[in-house]
């Protein structure tokens, strides 16, 4: 599943070449905002993001929706300090077996590649937020370790 040969001189993109562990591979299917990808135990997903870059949607094979990352874009004053909240994240729609392939990496590597500004998220500090934008299940785990590969920024 590690055949490279999709990329010109089996030179892999910046967001398989940042994947830390359990790459994804891309394998054909690369237009606009939709990429179509190899898990490692063979198994096929498409990553598709929106014309605004506030959601990507996880799908199987089939393009059965397997999980999302819904994002809204802060627009505050200052452009530097622009920034894509994270509210609402998951990928059990399927049962547990998608989680830990290293799909949502591969999602936000996807989303840093193309987008102007940097995914937040808030910390997990137990309160429940209005908007969706706390962290439940396994997300402070998982954006914990974004943070420290650069993808999630404190919030």
């Amino acid at each position: 599943m590690n055949d490279n040969s999709f990329f010109e001189d089996g030179d892999m993109p910046p967001i398989l070449r940042r994947a830390k562990k359990d790459p994804l591979v891309s394998i054909g299917e690369r237009t606009g905002l939709k990429r179509k990808y190899g898990l490692p135990d063979g198994r096929t997903i498409f990553i598709e993001l929106d014309d605004d870059l506030e959601l990507i949607e996880i799908l199987d094979a089939n393009r059965q929706l397997i999980g999302k990352i819904e994002l809204r874009l802060i627009d505050e004053d200052d452009e530097q300090r622009n920034h894509y909240l994270l509210s609402w994240a998951y990928l059990d729609l399927a049962g547990d077996s998608y989680k830990r392939c290293g799909i949502g990496r591969t999602a936000l590597q996807l989303h840093q590649e193309l987008a102007e500004y940097p995914i937040v998220a808030r910390d997990n500090d137990g309160i429940r937020q209005d908007d969706g934008s706390h962290l439940t299940g396994d997300a402070p785990g998982f954006v914990e370790q974004m943070r420290k590969e650069g993808l999630i920024k404190e919030g």
